[in-house]
């Protein structure tokens, strides 16, 4: 049974009625993503709230705004939300994407961790399916809202399978849009890259490109890399010598 909080550093997530809880794709994307000079930040499916309370810590000018669209784990979000020392700059919504999608509003930054699972047995869990699956929430509508509701120079960041990043690659050419940094991120030393981190967006800008590995060849013996990466949020790591 998976933990029903999750302790870091400066902040507690509490998860239990959340239909997906703290992975290590959310904690290395907001780990990953460059929040310089970030001030409005957008959150696509909140969930517990731990990508909008990382950018919170990371960058103390930052208002983040969201959506979560499972009403359970919403809740529980405001409530981590509320017990934080960020309280006051972080706002979000229960609604779809779709519906939230209708407003004017900009940001410089849009994060999310989305649901990818494409051809996979839908969970008996209806609120895990609507998490993890991407039947009610598409690639192309996050492009759709992104193109929308980015500012003049605004970045999308994203974790997805490397499975699905040459998709997601065709869907940027319809939107014309460019991946300005890209983390290519292994499991550990002997295994190929399982995920890809993403900043992308309609501007010309430069291109960054960087490896990531999780752990040794021993499990739960984190690399120096990623040890010093997330280390402004994890309590405690058994890192390599």
């Amino acid at each position: 049974m998976a933990n029903t909080w999750f302790k870091c550093k400066e902040f507690i997530i509490h998860q239990e009625h959340c239909a997906h809880k703290v992975g290590t794709d959310s904690i290395l994307l907001g780990s990953w993503v460059n929040v310089e000079n970030v001030k409005k930040v957008f959150d696509i499916g909140v969930g517990c709230g731990i990508l909008s309370l990382m950018i919170a810590q990371r960058n103390a000018e930052a208002r983040i705004f969201g959506v979560e669209i499972d009403k359970p784990t919403f809740e529980q979000a405001l409530e981590n939300i509320r017990n934080s020392p960020w309280a006051d700059r972080i706002s979000v919504i229960n609604s779809s994407l779709q519906k939230f999608g209708k407003n004017r509003y900009k940001y410089d930054l849009i994060i999310t961790n989305p649901p990818y699972f494409l051809n996979s047995l839908p969970s008996p869990d209806e609120r895990k399916t609507i998490a993890r699956h991407n039947h009610t929430l598409t690639l192309h509508e996050i492009l759709n809202f992104s193109d929308r509701h980015l500012d003049t120079n605004g970045r999308l960041a994203l974790v997805l399978p490397i499975s699905q990043f040459e998709f997601f690659k065709d869907i940027l050419l319809i939107y014309k849009w460019r991946i300005y940094r890209i983390a290519k991120v292994f499991p550990n030393y002997h295994k190929p890259a399982h995920r890809v981190l993403i900043e992308c967006g309609k501007h010309p800008s430069g291109f960054e490109y960087e490896e990531i590995t999780i752990e040794t060849e021993v499990r739960h013996v984190y690399t120096k890399q990623y040890a010093q990466l997330t280390s402004p949020f994890y309590l405690n790591m058994k890192v390599e010598d």
